[in-house]
C-alpha cells in the first residue's frame, strides 16, 4: 500500500510541476503576443537592436530582387518602428530605397501601401527583365554585317582611309566620273 501512496504523490507532483510550467508558457506566449517591443527588449541585446535599426535606416535595394528587398525591408523594420510610425512612411521609405530604374517608374504613381508598392515595384522589375532579355536576343539574331556600322561589308574602304581624296565607294560599285570633267 505504500508504493500506491508513493505513486499517487509522485504523479500528483508531476502534474502540479505539469501545471505550473503549462501556466507559464501560456503567460510568456501571451506576453510575446501582445508585446512586441517587450520580446525584443527581453530576446536581442540593445546594441544589436540598434545595429539593426541602423541598418534599416540605410537599406537600399542594391542588387537584390523586389521580392528579396520587401523580405529584408520587413525584417529590419521591427527594429526601427520610430522611423515608420504608419503605412504611408513604411511605403515612402521602400519607395526611396528602390532602385533608380523602378523608382522612376512607380514614384509618380505615389503609391502609399506597402503591400501595393512592392507589388507593382514588382511587375515593373518583370517588365525590365523581360525588356533587358528581348534586347539581347535582338543583338543575338542581328546579322554582324548590320552591328558595326560602316566598318564592315561593302563600305570598308572607308576604314582603310584613302590618300588620294577621291570619295569612299562600295566594294561593288565603280567609281564616279563626273560628267562635266571625266574625273
Amino acid at each position: 500500500m505504500s508504493d500506491l501512496n508513493a505513486n499517487e504523490n509522485e504523479r500528483e507532483a508531476n502534474q502540479s510541476a505539469s501545471d505550473v510550467l503549462r501556466a507559464a508558457a501560456h503567460q510568456l506566449i501571451d506576453d510575446l503576443v501582445q508585446n512586441p517591443a517587450g520580446r525584443q527588449q527581453r530576446f536581442f541585446p540593445s546594441s544589436f537592436r540598434e545595429d539593426k535599426a541602423m541598418e534599416f535606416a540605410t537599406l537600399v535595394q542594391g542588387t537584390m530582387t523586389v521580392h528579396q528587398y520587401a523580405a529584408r525591408f520587413t525584417e529590419l523594420s521591427r527594429f526601427a518602428t520610430y522611423l515608420i510610425p504608419d503605412e504611408e512612411k513604411k511605403a515612402r521609405k521602400f519607395e526611396q530605397g528602390l532602385n533608380e530604374k523602378l523608382y522612376v517608374r512607380v514614384v509618380g504613381f505615389q503609391i502609399r501601401n506597402f503591400s501595393e508598392l512592392v507589388n507593382k515595384a514588382t511587375i515593373f522589375e518583370r517588365t525590365l527583365q523581360r525588356s533587358v532579355a528581348l534586347h539581347e536576343q535582338r543583338k543575338r539574331t542581328t546579322p554582324t554585317g548590320y552591328q558595326s556600322g560602316m566598318d564592315q561589308g561593302p563600305w570598308k574602304r572607308r576604314s582603310e582611309g584613302s590618300s588620294s581624296g577621291k570619295r569612299p565607294v562600295p566594294s561593288n560599285q565603280q567609281p564616279y566620273q563626273c560628267r562635266t570633267c571625266n574625273q
